[in-house]
């Protein structure tokens, strides 16, 4: 019995930490630094993926050197 139960402790962390390292990288998409998001995401699980959710997208350019043929024309 004690097999089955150490074995899912096992299961969940290794699950853990490979959503937690595509959530890091996910992260560092927006533009965060390395790591910074991969120990919130593995220790607060669902508090953790909603911070990198929520984040800002800092990868782009800023808005007046960006390619503006996405936006509407002004009126």
């Amino acid at each position: 019995m004690w097999i089955w139960i150490f074995a899912i402790v096992v299961l969940f962390f290794v699950l853990d930490w490979f959503v937690a390292k595509r959530f890091d990288e996910i992260a560092q998409m927006k533009g965060q630094p390395p790591e910074a998001y991969f120990w919130w995401c593995f220790w607060l699980g669902v508090i953790g993926w909603a911070m990198v959710i929520a984040l800002p997208d800092r990868a782009g350019t800023s808005p007046k050197s960006a390619d503006s043929s996405d936006e509407l024309p002004e009126l």
